[in-house]
């Protein structure tokens, strides 16, 4: 005799098994534990591993200035530059608030270095400042020269789509 089990059980089942399946994907690629932390926080510092670089920032409520700073000087990382100037300068750009000029000579370095690497958020940070006369003297060549490097990195993120 054959026992038939209604279909929204198997749905239910199969609903179950595609949503642990999901939840299971999409915690690997958060750092849950203290452990996996560490092992994040190791491979940053000893091998630049962009991708637990990544995962360090990507996670709330910790501090991860010092894995920035080691990214962009030890391993050359553009994107690390401009989280280390983004850290420290962004809360006050977003509340429309001048930072003070001892901050902004720690991170100008970064900008720069960042830009030299063609990292988009540093060259457009670097352009504000030398458009806006805000930190720096205003430049027009220098504002000028920014605005061909982003759009070349503009038009170079287009064809990759």
């Amino acid at each position: 005799m054959k026992k038939y089990y209604p279909s929204y059980i198997i749905f239910g089942i199969l609903i179950g098994f595609g949503i642990g399946f999901i939840k299971k994907h999409i915690d690997s690629k958060r750092i849950d534990s203290d452990s996996q932390y560490y092992e994040c926080e190791s491979g940053v510092i000893e091998k630049g591993n962009i991708i637990c670089y990544n995962r360090i920032t990507s996670t709330p409520d910790k501090e991860w200035l010092l894995y920035s700073i080691i990214m962009a000087n030890k391993y050359n990382y553009p994107k690390a530059c401009y989280d280390f100037y983004w850290t420290l300068m962004g809360e006050n750009i977003l509340k429309n608030k001048k930072n003070d000029l001892s901050t902004v000579r720690l991170v100008f370095p970064f900008l720069r270095r960042g830009a030299e690497m063609r990292n988009y958020g540093c060259v457009e940070a670097l352009m504000k400042m030398y458009s806006d006369g805000e930190y720096v003297d205003q430049d027009k060549n220098i504002v000028d020269s920014l605005k061909s490097v982003l759009h070349k990195l503009s038009t170079k993120d287009e064809k990759q789509k």
